[in-house]
């Protein structure tokens, strides 16, 4: 099973955002309604199995909620395991607890989607989970990519145009400019940025890239300030990173990509799995690897002990 370390919207669901296809040699959108519409189609995959569960699996999952939770003294009420349907997938604070270790109900929401969906549905779990990680895809397998969107508008997973006001409308969603994109070449990577996530690219924080030694990070708008002394590390440190950064932007803009590819293929390399790509893609499990099947199996708590030990 492929696992990824991380994902990144922890806990949060619809938030609209663009997603941007990068390459060097251009770029293509994803509205952001079309985001949010990915991520509360994964969300309802989970649903659907807390609902078809039945009193067993609701049950467990209450079993798992920690006293110190606000639904805890609810949840066996009447009216209580509709709350928690409303808050699976949200996890400040921790929802479900197993033997003090906490149970992300986001990663275990995306990986039932993941289980039981087709391709098209696992593309949409990627997508949004882990466009601000800055997900990416090879050159090689960009046309990979681009059957995998033409598959899903087919099924009407991936939607082309925007509903407006519940209504039928010709407003793109970005996904036929996205496929197109991806086809105009084979020899350039494409990355996946997020407009929520605060974290662009190429950057040096991606790119993981610092100034040569004894560069001085005082920004030009602080030098001669005596202001400067008196901020603390934290706040030092943050203008020194605005530095970094605009010392990262003086370079060329092939250098901060294939920079910037360099640190995405380290994460990927390290753990992250950020790489779209065939191999491995219907074994991919965010995180804990654990979906709401495994809570519903006859050995869920020995499924749960495995993958909490790295099983």
């Amino acid at each position: 099973m492929e696992r990824s370390a991380r994902l990144g919207r922890a806990g949060r669901t619809a938030a609209v955002s663009r997603i941007y296809f990068t390459a060097p040699a251009g770029r293509a959108e994803l509205h952001g309604s079309e985001n949010a519409h990915l991520g509360l189609l994964c969300q309802r995959i989970a649903d659907d199995v807390l609902v078809s569960g039945g009193p067993e699996l609701s049950e467990r999952l209450r079993s798992l909620i920690p006293p110190d939770h606000y639904l805890y003294r609810d949840a066996g009420r009447p009216g209580g395991f509709s709350a928690f349907r409303a808050c699976f997938g949200r996890d400040d604070p921790p929802l479900l607890v197993y033997n003090g270790s906490p149970l992300s109900t986001f990663e275990m929401a995306f990986n039932t989607a993941l289980h039981l969906g087709s391709d098209a549905v696992r593309l949409a779990a990627r997508v949004y989970a882990q466009s601000e990680l800055h997900a990416f895809v090879e050159g090689g397998n960009r046309a990979w990519l681009a059957g995998l969107i033409d598959a899903g508008l087919a099924e009407g997973v991936l939607r082309r145009t925007l509903p407006w006001r519940g209504q039928p409308s010709q407003y793109p969603s970005g996904w036929e400019k996205v496929a197109s994109f991806l086809r105009e070449r084979d020899n350039e990577p494409v990355v996946l940025s997020s407009t929520l996530a605060g974290s662009w690219f190429p950057s040096a924080v991606v790119a993981g890239w610092r100034p040569p030694a004894g560069t001085d990070l005082m920004p030009a708008s602080w030098r001669g300030d005596p202001e400067w002394d008196e901020l603390d590390d934290d706040d030092r440190a943050e203008y020194e990173e605005m530095t970094i950064e605009e010392l990262f932007d003086e370079l060329t803009a092939a250098e901060q990509h294939r920079l910037g590819m360099q640190g995405l293929r380290r994460r990927s390399d390290g753990g992250m799995l950020l790489e779209l790509k065939p191999a491995g893609w219907e074994r991919y499990r965010f995180g804990h690897c654990l979906s709401l099947l495994d809570v519903a199996a006859a050995d869920w708590r020995e499924r749960i002990e495995a993958r909490l030990n790295g099983a």
